[in-house]
Order: C-alpha cells, then structure tokens, then sequence
C-alpha cells in the first residue's frame, strides 16, 4: 500500500492473535486532510463531549513522543 504514491506501508496485520487485520495509521495534525490512513484530531478549542476532549489529549501525547 502507498500513501498518496510515496511512503510504503506494510501491509495490515493482527495485533491480538484474534485474526482480526488492523492497517497501519499516521498520526497527523488538523493541518492534514481526513483520509483513512490519516489521524487527526477533532477541530475547534472548546468540543462538544469528553470523549472528543479526551480523544484530542491521547492523540496529541502520540505527537509529542
């Protein structure tokens, strides 16, 4: 698989041993575009739930590492 025709990615495989196939992801800011290897967080400062704000909080700590 490409990402937009440049970056190999390897192929998805599962991470439980459940026989489930989980792809390969970027973690990305909202500079980026929503596409589905791509993600991003939810937009605006103040959000509507505390799961989205909890979301935001978890995936900007993936950044920072």
């Amino acid at each position: 698989m490409t990402f937009l025709g440049r970056v190999q990615l390897p192929a998805p495989r599962s991470l439980f041993n459940n026989g489930k196939n989980m792809p390969h992801c970027i973690v990305a800011d909202e500079a980026f575009p929503l596409k589905t290897c791509l993600i991003i967080p939810y937009p605006g400062k103040s959000l509507d739930t505390v799961a989205k704000n909890v979301f935001n909080y978890r995936l900007s700590r993936t950044r920072g590492q």
